[in-house]
């Protein structure tokens, strides 16, 4: 047998044959092996995408995603509202799933003043958290005082004052030093005409974040409607030297909020 070629055996006596012999010496059985056999699939199993295919695309369906949302804040710093609603629904579309999708649309629902629909859409968001694993809702914890306060604002301004109450009771109760949500609380007690509860609050809100002018002023007013004129003085001057422009801006900002509640 030469030594230069590759040997193979015969499939029918098991001699030595050269590996490009088609017929055996010793019996002369064809050495043509049958072609190996194409792995099959069950029949629409070969349209269905791998594992890593579906991994792939959702990581790219992410990534767009977080692209939309990014464009949406970038116009609704340029005051462009609407536009950035746009954006939010364009990344929704891509991922119902994705929270930050929905807080950032809730949120630019209530700058629009479209309350109900922020409500909508923050109640959708919880519920979808709700349905999660416990280890997904770990990660998702902390924006979730975020949502229950946002929820909050909206229905304030649609005057559901003890629903938004329960929400700020959820806010705090994830984050207890949320001085945005004491201060939210303070106004909504405030707007039942429970001053002694929202002064309680409000002193949470400036003993949390001292440098709080509009929780500072706030208190001024409760104060003076609890008829402690000294110490609601007191609370003003504080807001004014924290804010020198604090009196100015509410007047622009909150004078409808300040009469239904203080005046």
């Amino acid at each position: 047998m030469s030594l230069d070629k590759d040997i193979e055996h015969c499939i029918n006596c098991g001699i030595e044959l050269p590996s490009d012999a088609n017929f055996c010496n010793g019996c002369g059985a064809s050495q043509l092996r049958p072609a190996p056999k194409a792995e099959t699939k069950a029949p629409g199993l070969e349209m269905l995408p791998t594992r890593a295919e579906v991994s792939a695309a959702q990581i790219e369906r992410d990534i767009a995603a977080f692209k939309l949302e990014r464009e949406g804040l970038d116009l609704a710093r340029q005051g462009r509202f609407s536009d950035a609603l746009a954006k939010c629904d364009e990344a929704i579309r891509l991922r119902p799933d994705r929270f930050g999708s929905r807080i950032a649309k809730a949120g630019l629902l209530i700058t629009l003043k479209s309350y109900q629909e922020a409500v909508e859409e923050l109640d959708l968001t919880l519920d979808q958290a709700i349905g999660l694993a416990s280890e997904q809702r770990a990660v998702l914890k902390p924006t979730l005082h975020g949502v229950w306060f946002l929820r909050a604002t909206a229905l304030r301004e649609l005057n559901r004052i003890e629903e938004a109450l329960g929400s700020l009771e959820r806010a705090i109760a994830l984050e207890p030093d949320y001085a945005d949500a004491w201060f939210l609380k303070g106004i909504c007690l405030g707007t039942i005409l429970r001053y002694r509860e929202a002064l309680a609050a409000l002193d949470q809100a400036t003993k949390i974040r001292p440098d709080y002018a509009d929780a500072w002023l706030s208190k001024s007013l409760t104060l003076r409607r609890l008829n402690e004129q000294k110490e609601a003085a007191a609370a003003r001057e504080r807001a004014i030297k924290l804010d020198p422009n604090i009196l100015k801006r509410w007047d622009e900002a909150f004078k409808p909020l300040r009469a239904d509640i203080f005046v």
